[in-house]
């Protein structure tokens, strides 16, 4: 509904459905594990081939209403690396 609501066109990948083995291999392989997993868990975001972050990254960047450059749609503008 956020990337609705943004109007930012995207592609959902289930990674259990067959046919979709290099997405599952690549997304185990690049994507950040949280705590104790053994293999990173969906749901994981990409641009193309570049990874984004997973779902605890996407939903900081929504409280900081920063989605766009979290998903690398845009640059980080110089106020927000500044901080300000």
């Amino acid at each position: 509904m956020i990337l609705d609501s943004l109007e930012i066109n995207y592609d959902i990948v289930d990674v259990t459905e067959p046919g979709h083995q290099k997405e599952k291999e690549q997304m185990q392989a690049v994507c950040k594990r949280r705590n104790s997993q053994v293999i990173a868990l969906p749901p994981q975001f990409f641009n193309d081939d570049t990874y984004c972050g997973d779902y605890e990254d996407f939903d900081s960047a929504n409280d900081e209403d920063n989605v766009r450059v979290f998903l690398k749609l845009e640059e980080e503008s110089a106020q927000e690396k500044e901080g300000t």
